[in-house]
């Protein structure tokens, strides 16, 4: 029987939560295997125009949540150099020939070719470690499409709570191998695409007043860690209707660790359910206060508020990038020379909907390398060698 075909969506509308599982369901990747893995996605993004909002690796599957570009935002040149910089001579292609260029281009925003080659990887690193022959995994990779915004988020949590509830971590955010761990460690390397988080977290009002990328990173990893937390103690409803634990229950010692990034354990969601149709109307849309905003003031989460304005029929602001007029753009991005995530800093929106609507306007994109020309060798080694600098603290300086 010929395998179904894969359910995708175009562009970067949406977002993939991937899952793929060890033959037989043996408990193969070890820690090894698992240093292997986060190498391995960072190796695969200077191939590929992808995005990561998260990802868990356990002892005999993994999660990943990821984002890919749209093809007719991708340059065929830049894509062609991306292509050869990673292969050897036998696998370059000629960027003047125009099979080579739609090839390229498709190649490197597709979900499938992705998968393919991460677990091509990741079976050759098992092996050459092991010693042995044929293929790690069960069978092809499992998808699922996300909504972007709220979708992210939630698949996220979900994501996230795989390690506590196989018992490999006391906290969520302690497994080594997971990206909110990541996050809690500064997102080195800007693995984690903390815009695409930003944007289903609704924080913008949080993003105007932080403007180092390192504090925010930790703003936001505070939001995530709240917001998992949440979901982990959240009851559900089984088959028969009745409400269920879903296994997270916050110890005082959990507690504590929540204090230590500032949080405080909220209580249970059935005692926030009750929000007032006037007070959330009158928040919203007369005051105008964010999702965070509200929850923040009411003291529950962002999903409980959005919640109850879906049963209330309350409108949500959810077309903010519509404000934003193109003599701005012009005067941010072009005059000034600021970058995209700066700019939606400074607008209260993600770096996607600047992105969306610089190209709505016609107005082009900087090639993200371009600012990079006027860094001298001398500056470079003063600051990496002398100062102690990392690659993310020196790119922030220059943009």
């Amino acid at each position: 029987m010929a395998l179904q075909p894969r359910i995708k969506a175009p562009g970067h509308a949406v977002a993939y939560h991937a899952i793929t599982r060890v033959n037989g369901a043996e408990y193969r990747l070890d820690d090894y295997m698992k240093k292997v893995f986060i190498k391995t996605l960072k190796k695969l993004r200077k191939l590929f125009y992808v995005h990561y909002c998260g990802f868990t690796i356990l002892e005999n599957h993994y999660h990943l949540l990821v984002n890919l570009e749209d093809p007719e935002d991708i340059d065929p040149q830049d894509a062609i150099e991306r292509w050869n910089a990673y292969h050897d001579k036998e696998y370059k292609r000629n960027a003047s020939i125009e099979k080579n260029r739609v090839y390229v281009v498709e190649h490197l925003t597709d979900i499938s070719y992705l998968m393919k080659r991460l677990n091509v990887l990741l079976t050759n690193a098992y092996n050459r470690h092991t010693g042995k022959e044929g293929t790690l995994w069960e069978k092809r990779y499992f998808s699922n499409i996300i909504e972007r915004g709220m979708g992210i988020i939630q698949c996220g949590a979900y994501i996230e709570l795989n390690s506590f509830r196989a018992s490999l971590s006391a906290n969520p955010e302690d497994y080594k191998y997971s990206s909110i761990h990541h996050l809690k460690n500064g997102n080195a390397e800007e693995l984690i695409d903390i815009d695409l988080l930003e944007e289903g977290l609704d924080i913008s009002s949080i993003s105007k007043e932080l403007t180092d990328r390192q504090a925010f990173t930790q703003e936001l990893f505070r939001t995530c860690v709240s917001y998992i937390y949440e979901a982990g103690t959240t009851p559900h409803k089984n088959k028969d209707g009745q409400p269920e634990e879903r296994g997270l229950v916050i110890t005082e010692e959990m507690k504590a660790q929540l204090r230590k990034y500032g949080i405080e354990a909220k209580p249970k969601t059935a005692d926030r359910k009750n929000i007032p149709k006037s007070i959330l109307h009158r928040l919203i849309i007369s005051e105008r206060k964010s999702i965070q905003e509200v929850a923040d003031s009411m003291s529950c989460s962002h999903t409980t508020v959005i919640n109850r304005c879906r049963e209330y029929g309350i409108p949500l602001k959810r077309k903010r990038i519509r404000r934003i007029s193109k003599s701005v753009l012009q005067k941010l991005y072009v005059k000034e020379g600021k970058t995209l995530a700066e700019i939606g800093r400074i607008l209260g929106c993600s770096r996607e909907s600047i992105r969306v609507k610089c190209k709505l306007c016609g107005i082009p994109l900087r090639d993200p390398g371009s600012q990079a020309s006027h860094i001298d060798e001398f500056t470079l080694r003063r600051l990496y060698g002398v100062e102690g600098k990392n690659m993310t603290d020196i790119a922030s300086l220059f943009g």
